[in-house]
């Protein structure tokens, strides 16, 4: 097994090797099975993360729960730490320092019914493996609720390199299906 530094650097080539097309194309099949899911109709609150180049797309799942009322929250980060803070729509966002948009409002610290959250690889038994910095686990471990990861199903990798203080989502959807 390798290392993360080298399967983040192997995963991140996979994702560049698909093309625009096949990303929107696997977008679109990824957010459907999310919206056509139990869990994501019957979530009265839902954190989401803001998609960033690479990574499924976000935009129709976030603007689904609004529209059909729910109440939305994204994440930001300040320091070594990431925050739910509350979102509508419309709402101006501000770029951080990795370039992710972020709402400004005041950090939320109530109970959340399902988490929508990124990875950069995993494997089938739901190890994830994220960018490195953590802000994801350390969400985790506190959440306590469902949380699904949106993976392409070209970051399957046979065996992430997982650590004991790593967390594993509830489940991953891909365009091709779940875990």
């Amino acid at each position: 097994m390798t290392d993360k530094k080298e399967q983040r650097r192997l995963l991140k080539e996979k994702i560049a090797a698909l093309g625009d097309e096949e990303r929107k194309s696997f977008s679109r099949a990824i957010c459907d099975r999310v919206l056509s899911s139990n869990r994501f109709r019957e979530a009265r609150s839902l954190f989401v993360y803001r998609s960033i180049p690479g990574e499924p797309d976000t935009l129709s799942l976030i603007e689904n729960a609004l529209e059909s009322g729910k109440k939305v929250y994204l994440p930001r980060i300040e320091g070594e730490n990431m925050f739910c803070v509350p979102y509508s729509s419309g709402e101006t966002l501000r770029k951080n320092h990795y370039g992710i948009e972020e709402p400004a409002g005041e950090p939320f610290y109530g109970e959340i019914d399902l988490a929508i959250i990124p990875l950069l690889g995993f494997d089938k038994n739901k190890n994830r493996l994220g960018r490195g910095k953590g802000y994801y686990d350390r969400f985790l471990r506190v959440f306590g609720g469902q949380a699904v990861a949106l993976a392409f199903s070209a970051q399957e990798i046979p065996e992430v390199a997982a650590d004991e203080w790593d967390v594993r989502p509830s489940s991953i959807v891909t365009e091709e299906g779940e875990i």
